[in-house]
């Protein structure tokens, strides 16, 4: 698995470094940890120079969480020599590189000039598998106030998006699927999330006026063979899709709230953007986008 964490310096970014480090120890993945520069730094003249030195110190200790969560010999991301190096890659593209690296697992830090869009290039550059967001209670993240960043990176990213919305522990997971067909690596995940948590596991099919509802049962019924194998509590069940906002607005909402939304959903049509982003800024459960 390859992990992209984009951070701030806000608390929500720190809650969501701490579900990476969890999940990427879990499943031995490779992390790359993204900070962003708001373009008004690196004016000194000085070529490559990083454009914040606070950046830079708050991208130190985020890598620090991954190198200090296990003695060194045992911890996959430590490198056998320390040296690092912050160099300009590419054009308002910086990324911290060590010397002679040494570690069983990739570990990257890197910044990019630019806002929110530039989660979308970094995605764009790289085969990721998971993309990491802190989320504020309406929204906010990565500096910004409004949901328009934040969506678009929900609608065009290439890999699934995790939005950590609290610092708050997850013992139950609530999945959203129709009768489309969900990858295996995406079923992997799940399994990852309730197996590092211990969380009870509900699949929930969502149905409309007009779907089949035994398609959608039939679908259940394998997934939970599936996930039965591995979790100690699997349930299922079903919900219309206009039961669905309030039903992770009140007060027995999941923890952490699974939705499939591939190329091939069914539910991407069924929950268009305008809808997705009302869920996003009312939901206080955090929320993974499965591609």
């Amino acid at each position: 698995m390859k992990i992209l964490l984009a951070v701030d310096d806000s608390l929500y970014s720190r809650y969501a470094a701490d579900e990476v480090v969890s999940l990427a120890f879990n499943s031995r993945a490779e992390v790359s940890i993204l900070g962003l520069s708001n373009g008004n730094g690196g004016q000194s003249g000085k070529a490559g120079e990083l454009p914040q030195s606070n950046l830079a110190l708050l991208m130190e200790s985020y890598r620090n969480m991954f190198l200090r969560h296990q003695p060194s010999d045992e911890n996959p991301y430590t490198p056998n020599q320390a040296a690092q190096e912050w160099l300009q890659i590419d054009k308002g593209v910086w990324e911290e590189l060590m010397v002679l690296q040494g570690a069983q697992k990739r570990l990257r830090t890197l910044v990019r000039r630019g806002d929110a869009g530039q989660v979308l290039a970094e995605d764009a550059a790289d085969d990721y598998d998971l993309i990491v967001l802190g989320c504020g209670p309406q929204g906010q993240n990565l500096g910004g106030s409004s949901l328009g960043p934040l969506m678009k990176i929900i609608e065009d990213a290439r890999a699934s998006v995790l939005l950590v919305k609290e610092d708050q522990a997850i013992h139950k997971i609530v999945c959203c699927l129709d009768r489309t067909e969900v990858p295996q690596s995406s079923l992997e995940m799940i399994n990852q999330m309730a197996t590092i948590h211990g969380a009870d596991l509900e699949l929930l099919g969502i149905t409309r006026e007009g779907w089949l509802r035994v398609e959608v049962d039939s679908k259940l019924t394998g997934l939970w063979s599936y996930f039965d194998a591995s979790q100690e509590k699997v349930m299922t069940g079903f919900k219309e899709h206009s039961e669905l906002q309030p039903f992770v607005s009140n007060e027995s909402r999941p923890d952490l709230l699974v939705i499939w939304r591939g190329e091939k959903s069914l539910l991407k049509r069924l929950l268009p953007p305008k809808w997705f982003a009302g869920l996003v800024a009312q939901s206080q459960s955090s929320i993974l986008i499965l591609r």
